[in-house]
């Protein structure tokens, strides 16, 4: 009897568990539906891609894709190894910490999950994975199949949209997302740079030594601070460079205007003073060295499309770069209209930060 148990023992572990799929469509233009009624993945993928061309004004691609429910995590491993030839040791090691993978195959773009972590979520946690994911397809179409550059920034503009989706569709607030991936980062005290963050090897190695968690949220803050810095434009403008740039970094300074050596640097400080590491009180403007001062005459500041919440005044701001990677910000109140409550000094911090979205 004993030998019996073995024996379906070692015929169990040598089977695949068949996966249940569903197939759903991306239709830009798609209506709306009604948040609170969302129960299905189809009406999910509607609202991501509705906020994502209506709210974003990004390019999304008329397209589809398969999602594959595997029951459990080995299972998941299993189906990386045989549906994305995936190592089986890698295999293993991403399903310990990955919820899905979506690729690009010959059969089509596959989204492969493990349902028993996937189908604990509630709705908005499964809105925030299919908008990360849903971003990897819009990457991957732009860049006409050829999907490559640094990994970060792949990754983090994914995190950023779908933060964006969430805010819009009611389900949180950007800026709360933010703040947890801050406290995220700070709970590490090394980290690594952007450098060390490009390539699939790169991800894994920081996926063992810190856990999932950290790299993504890195870089999600370096992708925040870019489209402060550069705006959405630039980073679609980088994706759809992808396939004719000569190798990743001139394909970031084509994009963005700036090498990629001096924004990771930037990045470095803007980090550490985010993080509140840098001895200095001042606001985090470690941002812009040698750049010549901006300008910014007589305008009225809104909330901007990362969700950041400025006081409404009208100021005239100019940004002046210093030694050291730091910035002085220089402001006059021209017009404000509570000047009541608002201090003088915080009313140049919070008019420095302000030009994170504006310069």
């Amino acid at each position: 009897m004993r030998g019996l148990s073995i024996v379906l023992a070692t015929i169990l572990a040598g089977c695949t568990a068949v996966p249940r799929e569903r197939r759903l469509t991306v239709i830009p233009g798609a209506s709306r539906p009604v948040v609170a009624q969302i129960g299905n993945y189809q009406d999910a993928v509607d609202a991501i891609v509705s906020v994502m061309t209506e709210d974003l004004r990004m390019p999304v691609p008329r397209t589809s894709f398969t999602l594959y429910f595997y029951p459990y995590r080995e299972a998941f491993a299993q189906g990386l190894t045989e549906q994305f030839n995936t190592d089986p040791t890698l295999a293993r090691a991403i399903a310990k910490t990955a919820l899905g993978r979506i690729r690009q195959t010959k059969d089509g773009k596959q989204f492969l999950v493990n349902k028993e972590i996937l189908e604990d979520l509630r709705w908005p946690e499964r809105i925030h994975v299919l908008a990360h994911e849903i971003t990897h397809i819009v990457q991957y179409e732009l860049a006409d199949g050829r999907l490559t550059g640094d990994l970060w920034l792949i990754e983090g503009f994914a995190d950023w949209v779908a933060y964006q989706v969430l805010e819009a569709l009611g389900l949180d607030t950007f800026s709360r997302r933010k703040h947890l991936q801050i406290a995220q980062v700070k709970h590490e005290r090394e980290h690594s740079p952007l450098s060390q963050m490009v390539t699939a090897q790169d991800w894994e190695a920081l996926n063992a030594r810190y856990g999932s968690a950290i790299p993504y949220a890195q870089a999600f803050l370096a992708t925040d601070l870019l489209i402060a810095q550069r705006g959405l434009s630039a980073v679609i403008a980088y994706f759809r460079h992808v396939p004719y740039a000569g190798d990743h970094i001139q394909n970031f300074q084509a994009a963005f205007g700036v090498e990629l050596a001096t924004f990771q640097h930037e990045f470095t400080a803007y980090l550490e003073s985010l993080l509140g590491w840098s001895q200095s009180n001042a606001a985090p403007l470690g941002l812009f060295p040698n750049r010549p001062p901006h300008d910014i005459a007589q305008q009225s500041l809104r909330p901007t499309v990362t969700g950041s919440l400025l006081f409404r005044t009208d100021v005239r701001l100019r940004i002046y770069p210093q030694a050291h990677g730091r910035c002085c910000a220089h402001s006059a109140l021209a017009a404000a209209r509570k000047p009541d409550w608002v201090s003088k000094s915080y009313a140049v911090r919070a008019m420095a930060l302000a030009a994170l979205s504006i310069v």
